[in-house]
């Protein structure tokens, strides 16, 4: 596009007594050619999704880091009100504190159980048995930035909205039997102007913020704001992520980070609390960002293997829509166990054919616009892997015929997908073509299923629609015995699931019996 701009401004300098023809350049042709320009940017150039592997390498840190804290949380609260208490002279002087202010300070927080380990993995002892100031100062810090981390993990915000997030904006309500909770703040993208916003999440993004309230609390006092859900006019309001310089400042203490805050780069990485070796590149990632988006050459980007993964907070914005959508995506195991099977609650509200939220969304590229705009992308990506490349046989009335006249003649992938991707994703947004994953397999219904509502996986077996898997019929078999093996026997539950159960082995047999053919 800036070639074609800059031939056509070129073009139009000469005039049309020299080239015979006039040429359409004014401001408005050109405001339009470079929006298709940044538009077309913006589709080739989109941010990374997480390979399932490192994205649940992140969770696991994560989770570890905040429990760490929470598993010592009286004590260390304690600690960092007690520097904070302590006069600058004492905590600036050549020996440090005097004997008895270090009793005090440290003799009850390195008592408590397995705290000496913490304390000597962070460095927060000096030589003399006194405490390291500055190396809790940088904790306070770095611990801040983790929980935001968390947030953006499971919401979905942007950087800026987490950042603006006010000391209370939390809510847990139910909702049609259901607990869902809700992180309250503002919005200024694209508007401009402070809008009240609300993303949908789950109870570790809500530990998180109880951690930023531990830590503000302690701090408010040195920063002159108030912790009030109803502040008065002349009170200043208390920051979620209020800065450590309060205390450093008040305490006169030299932080390795310049201005004692909350850092406010997008990199991930950076954080000292991370194990960063654990996040590098391997192949089993780069196999999946090359099946998920093979118009990329990832192995000579920066995400190239043995590279280590440059989170950023926006890529969490796209993987939750992604994933969510599509939770068979992949095949991540205990991934979709530790993220409570890919955001139960968030998709539980934000995804199409879902209940609908029940608040305003003011903010046009809130996260649940993300993810509708994302739903096509994930069942796309789904739809090839489980479907077309899929590397077991698919039996029912859709998957035979996939077998029959779609996989015989396959190109390779990237190829498959580089000629097919567009025409299948507006197919997909159209509504003429659908996916989704079930227990048996995966369906190309475009019509609601009825039969999901009542478990009936029998139903599949008859459904034009269905590609059904032998793998996953007989972990759907194993799941069924352990259902009929917890029932009291000759009780109408034990009857109807055990009549379940066999008509399911029967099935099973026979599409064994099938491949063995």
């Amino acid at each position: 596009c800036s070639v074609i701009l800059q031939f056509a401004r070129y073009l139009n300098s000469i005039g049309r007594e020299y080239i015979n023809f006039n040429v359409a350049m004014n401001s408005t042709m050109e405001e339009r050619v470079i929006k298709a320009q940044k538009s077309f940017a913006a589709e080739r150039d989109q941010t990374e999704i997480n390979p399932p592997r490192l994205y649940g390498e992140f969770f696991r840190q994560g989770k570890d880091i905040l429990q760490e804290y929470t598993n010592m949380r009286v004590p260390f609260l304690r600690l960092l009100k007690d520097i904070g208490d302590m006069p600058k002279e004492t905590l600036l002087s050549e020996g440090g504190m005097t004997a008895t202010q270090r009793s005090n300070a440290t003799r009850p927080f390195l008592k408590v159980k397995g705290i000496k380990a913490v304390a000597k993995k962070h460095d927060w002892v000096n030589a003399k048995g006194g405490i390291n100031t500055v190396s809790v100062m940088n904790y306070v810090i770095n611990l801040q930035l983790v929980c935001k981390d968390v947030i953006h993990f499971f919401s979905g915000m942007r950087d800026g909205e987490v950042f603006n997030l006010p000391f209370n904006c939390t809510n847990i309500e139910t909702h049609k039997t259901r607990k869902h909770a809700r992180i309250l703040g503002y919005t200024y993208k694209y508007t401009g102007n402070k809008t009240q916003g609300a993303w949908v999440t789950t109870e570790e993004a809500i530990g998180a913020v109880k951690i930023l309230q531990d830590i503000a609390r302690v701090l408010q006092c040195y920063a002159n704001v108030t912790i009030s859900k109803r502040p008065k006019k002349d009170e200043n309001i208390c920051s979620l992520l209020l800065s450590g310089a309060y205390l450093r400042d008040h305490a006169g203490i030299r932080t390795s980070k310049p201005d004692g805050s909350a850092v406010t780069s997008k990199v991930i990485i950076d954080n000292p609390l991370y194990d960063i070796e654990r996040f590098r590149v391997v192949e089993e990632d780069m196999q999946f960002l090359e099946e998920f988006e093979p118009e990329r050459d990832w192995r000579k980007s920066e995400f190239a293997v043995g590279n280590v993964w440059n989170f950023e907070t926006h890529q969490f914005r796209r993987s939750m829509a992604v994933y969510s959508q599509q939770s068979g995506l992949v095949s991540i195991g205990s991934l979709q166990t530790q993220l409570h099977h890919l955001f139960t609650e968030t998709s539980y509200y934000y995804s199409n054919n879902s209940e609908n939220c029940p608040f305003d969304v003011t903010d046009v590229n809130h996260i649940a616009h993300e993810y509708k705009k994302r739903k096509t992308e994930a069942d796309f990506a789904a739809y090839v892997k489980d479907i077309i490349f899929s590397n077991e046989t698919l039996h029912g009335t859709g998957g035979r015929y996939i077998e029959n006249n779609v996989k015989p003649n396959l190109p390779p992938k990237a190829e498959w997908i580089l000629v097919n991707r567009q025409e299948t994703e507006e197919k997909f947004n159209k509504g003429e073509m659908a996916y989704s994953k079930t227990a048996l397999g995966g369906c190309g219904s475009v019509a609601p299923c009825n039969d999901k509502l009542t478990r009936n996986w029998l139903a599949c077996f008859g459904c034009e629609s269905a590609s059904i898997k032998v793998s996953e019929v007989n972990e759907v078999i194993n799941n069924q015995r352990d259902l009929v093996d917890s029932l009291e026997p000759n009780t109408v539950e034990f009857r109807f699931e055990n009549s379940q159960l066999e008509q399911l082995i029967v099935k099973a047999e026979r599409l064994e019996n099938t491949e063995n053919l």
